[in-house]
């Protein structure tokens, strides 16, 4: 029981970290992470807020994973829901200000970069099943044999071609996230010893032996 209790911290905790780090990389405002230049462009298109968008591209991927039978876990669904939602709440309240300067915005980035990484193994292993893009990122790594963060590099890639296409804001900032944050997601992941795919989730359905 005070196992499971640790997880359910580690899920939460790590949830609202990939939140603050998804706020920190937004107000340094050169650039906005793939994933966040892809949700600041849907919003662009349809009006819905960031988070707003965030929850409906996690709901789509989610639909994608589970048909490729990927494991889905109760985890899954709240990294879906929680992280828009405290995107926006987070951005609201101030608690990170927007970058005063090139440099600042910089060393947001790269703090972004690694409160993001750290974030993606608290909650990976907490067991309860990885979100949405962490869920695509762990298929696409299966599926091709690559490293996590090769996925995720290639994923990234992708979303901020999209992004900008619908007029989110593409500079170097969203370059840096592209390139580096899986290099800097594998180095830390590889200090831990973790690796996503070895983790045993408690799960509502079961995927497929890899």
């Amino acid at each position: 029981m005070k196992k499971m209790y640790s997880d359910i911290f580690k899920l939460f905790f790590g949830l609202f970290l990939y939140s603050l780090g998804m706020v920190v990389g937004y107000q340094a405002h050169i650039g906005y992470a793939p994933w966040e230049a892809f949700h600041v462009g849907l919003s662009n298109v349809t009006g819905l807020s960031i988070g707003q968008a965030g929850i409906l591209v996690g709901a789509i991927i989610m639909v994608f994973v589970v048909i490729k039978k990927e494991a889905l876990g109760y985890g899954g669904i709240l990294n879906m829901i929680l992280i828009g939602l405290q995107f926006d709440l987070i951005l609201s309240s101030g608690l990170v200000p927007i970058s005063a300067s090139f440099v600042q915005s910089l060393i947001y980035v790269f703090i972004a970069m690694i409160i993001i990484s750290f974030a993606t193994y608290f909650y990976i292993s907490a067991a309860f099943g990885a979100g949405p893009r962490d869920a695509l990122m762990v298929f696409l790594s299966r599926r091709f044999k690559i490293s996590n963060g090769f996925a995720r590099r290639i994923l990234e890639i992708v979303v901020t071609f999209f992004g900008y296409l619908m007029g989110g804001q593409v500079w170097i900032g969203t370059l840096i996230f592209a390139f580096v944050t899986g290099v800097i997601m594998d180095f830390i992941f590889t200090k831990l010893k973790f690796d996503p795919k070895t983790i045993e989730h408690r799960l509502i359905r079961n995927s497929p032996a890899a």
